[in-house]
């Protein structure tokens, strides 16, 4: 079987052969353009695409007149002394948390509130940014790590700390600690708070939204 491609091959040699050995002339000239012939150009493009350069996007928390809606006269405004931690810990001196016991916040050098069962989803442009990628989708801690930004969400990591004295719902109160001040109202939908340049957030277990107060 393997044979026949090779005398297939021997029979064109041959034929090649005798053709050369009958042309005994030899023809010169100038030759005819064909006028039926077509000329075809092809172009290569590169398929590489040209660089842009990288663009940053930077988003602003939006502008809202109250936090909370409606103002904060229909609050009844608590004793910060009352949640006053002794001792204070190296990062907090206050701590509260709210009736539900599913959102602890420790006031201080940091603003952190911690939640339990908090949103599976947060905006990217609302991430404190300390992880990469999107480790940081689901929220559990909420606050100011840098009193000179905006609030942020990131996850947690290590122990749920212990709650503080219970802000009730309906209840308000104002802590001043060196370099900020903060407001937080406690109500059934959610626990709002506001801090330094008037910025705030809205915490609950399905929504982690910022604020600046216009």
């Amino acid at each position: 079987m393997r044979r026949k491609p090779a005398l297939a091959l021997v029979s064109a040699v041959g034929l090649v052969v005798l053709a050369t050995a009958g042309c005994d002339k030899t023809v010169t000239g100038t030759a005819e353009p064909d006028p039926n012939a077509t000329v075809t150009v092809t172009t290569t493009l590169s398929d590489e695409p040209t660089a842009s350069p990288p663009t940053t996007t930077t988003t602003q928390p939006p502008q809202t007149t109250a936090i909370p809606p409606g103002g904060a006269d229909a609050f009844g405004v608590a004793d910060p002394s009352r949640f006053q931690l002794n001792p204070p810990t190296p990062v907090a001196s206050y701590a509260f948390s709210v009736p539900s016991h599913n959102i602890n916040c420790f006031v201080g050098s940091e603003f952190i509130c911690e939640i339990h069962d908090g949103p599976t989803q947060s905006p990217v442009d609302s991430r404190c940014g300390l992880y990469d990628g999107d480790a940081e989708i689901p929220v559990r801690i909420v606050g100011w790590f840098n009193y000179d930004k905006a609030p942020c969400s990131t996850i947690l990591q290590g122990q749920w700390r212990e709650p503080g004295a219970v802000l009730e719902y309906n209840e308000a109160v104002r802590f001043s600690v060196p370099g900020a001040e903060f407001a937080c109202y406690s109500t059934l939908e959610a626990l709002y708070c506001t801090g330094p340049q008037n910025y705030g957030f809205k915490l609950s277990r399905t929504e982690f939204a910022r604020y600046q107060l216009s």
